[in-house]
């Protein structure tokens, strides 16, 4: 097990048989298997100064506070800033909260602007909130599972089947009624 190509902990540990995972956070030699992408969005009040642009630069952002989830990697936390801000020689203003509830609140009350997957904000109640793309290239991740060797057959069924119910970019209720009135 300690030459396993798998960096989760978890699975590197042997506590796990399989990790569904992000590629930014996995260092794998080929054995992740594509379940799904998702694309992180930019989310803000409505009284917002930016909430009337149609989508977000980076340099514009660097001038806002940043709320991101606590959940999120520590490996994927400087990447994904990276891609939001450019890069900045100052520290970003960044808040990590554990409760999407909260992160969409503080969003809400204009203070700061939150950056969570689409298929989390498709999930919630965005009243008071719009919910933007960052400029340019979106800002997507893909999601895959790898296994111990010894449970490739199982992992590869297991990815299979979350496959066919993963959300798919522009599935969501929001995305949906934007695609929908066009």
């Amino acid at each position: 097990m300690a030459n396993s190509s798998l960096e989760p902990p978890s699975a590197a540990a042997g506590v796990a048989d399989a990790v569904l995972t992000t590629e930014a956070t996995v260092n794998v030699d080929g054995g992740l298997i594509p379940v799904a992408t998702d694309e992180t969005v930019l989310v803000l009040s409505t009284n917002h100064p930016l909430a009337n642009q149609a989508a977000l630069r980076p340099s514009v952002l660097r001038a806002f506070r940043i709320l991101l989830p606590s959940q999120l990697p520590d490996t994927e936390c400087p990447r994904l800033l990276n891609r939001l801000l450019g890069r900045t020689p100052t520290p970003p203003d960044v808040i990590r909260l554990p409760l999407t509830e909260a992160i969409l609140d503080v969003a809400r009350s204009g203070s700061a602007i939150a950056a969570l997957s689409s298929w989390i904000a498709d999930a919630h109640s965005l009243d008071g909130l719009v919910v933007k793309q960052l400029a340019g290239s979106p800002l997507r991740r893909r999601w895959g599972l790898t296994s111990l060797p010894e449970f490739s057959v199982e992992g590869a069924a297991l990815a299979e089947a979350l496959a066919s119910v993963a959300p798919s970019l522009g599935s969501g209720p929001r995305t949906r009624a934007k695609q929908s009135s066009r």
